[in-house]
């Protein structure tokens, strides 16, 4: 591509495609080829006098930011690896073994469920304590042998 060729192309209008991750810019034969429309509608489809179907606008999410039709915004494909919308990939071997960090992300879930509820327990049962009129004094000393009991303070 000569110089003049891309300084001609870096200065023609462009069609802004997005999807809240990532950002492309499509010139009128890029839309030509990836639509199949005529150059006139590309045109105006950059213009913005015409706008883009839903059909067109799945087809260049696909084709030109790689994005899973049906899956949520920010999942893509690129360079055969998948990417989330945190831009972590995942490789084939990762997605191998995704049933089973699922059931371990399961367990977790209801592990981090019990403890929630047993903090919630605990929290309830320290703020009945401390808000009963009776304090509950024990020393935290090594106690001699002869110390039995606890003193209860009001």
């Amino acid at each position: 591509m000569k110089i003049n060729q891309a300084s001609r192309i870096a200065k023609l209008k462009k069609f802004h495609l997005q999807d809240h991750f990532r950002v492309r810019f499509l010139t009128a034969s890029d839309l030509t080829n990836h639509l199949n429309v005529s150059l006139s509608h590309a045109y105006k489809l950059i213009s913005g006098q015409a706008t883009l179907t839903d059909t067109q606008r799945q087809i260049l999410r696909c084709t030109v930011l790689g994005a899973a039709p049906g899956w949520p915004e920010g999942w893509y494909f690129e360079n055969g690896k998948l990417y989330g919308p945190t831009g972590r990939h995942f490789s084939p071997s990762d997605l191998e073994h995704y049933e089973f960090t699922l059931q371990i992300m399961r367990l977790y879930e209801l592990d981090m469920k019990r403890l929630v509820a047993k903090v919630n327990r605990l929290e309830a049962e320290l703020k009945e304590i401390q808000d009963s009129p009776f304090k509950v004094y024990v020393n935290n000393q090594p106690r001699p042998k002869y110390v039995k009991h606890l003193k209860i303070v009001k």
